[in-house]
């Protein structure tokens, strides 16, 4: 069950870095990284870079901290 939890963890990690790196490439490309902005504002993310950033950083945590846990046992 550990096992599961942390490779979905993971994956979904993955693509939430994924998904933040392509909407940067996207503004990026159009010369529009204004268009951004605010990544965090009133202490919540804003926009799809935003939470794709926060969930990402959030779900390679909890992966680390099960590996460390699976690790452990």
């Amino acid at each position: 069950m550990l096992k599961t939890c942390k490779y979905i963890s993971l994956l979904a990690a993955i693509i939430c870095w994924m998904s933040a790196i392509y909407t940067f490439w996207q503004a990026y490309s159009k010369h529009d990284l204004l268009s951004l902005t605010p990544v965090i504002a009133y202490n919540s993310p804003q926009g799809i870079f935003g939470w794709s950033i926060s969930l990402a950083f959030i779900l390679t945590v909890v992966s680390f901290v099960l590996m460390i846990i699976g690790k452990s046992k």
